[in-house]
């Protein structure tokens, strides 16, 4: 089970303690703007902190710079989606490029 949009909407602390999820989806909003500001890098390196503490692994979301990589890699995240490696695709598309070993 996944926690999609963490930090957004009705995504809150409390689902952390409540559901057995395996996943928590780091929502994009914590990645936009700027990223190296002291602030940012404590909240989102203590989220990261905690959701590996509670055995889950952590994806960020929205992921579209370089920079952002940066960002993440420097807070201990090291999985990410978002349109800096992919689009969205068709599921067909998507293992046509896994059978001819071609992804972009």
């Amino acid at each position: 089970m996944a926690i999609d949009d963490f930090g957004t909407g009705y995504s809150s602390l409390n689902l952390l303690r409540d559901f057995p999820a395996d996943v928590l989806k780091l929502d994009k909003s914590f990645i936009d703007g700027h990223t190296n500001a002291k602030r940012d890098r404590v909240v989102v390196a203590n989220i990261a902190k905690m959701a590996r503490e509670l055995d889950m692994s952590v994806i960020t979301e929205g992921v579209e710079s370089r920079e952002q990589v940066d960002f993440l890699k420097s807070v201990d995240i090291k999985l990410v989606q978002g349109y800096l490696y992919d689009k969205p695709m068709v599921r067909e598309e998507f293992e046509k490029r896994l059978e001819n070993k071609v992804y972009e």
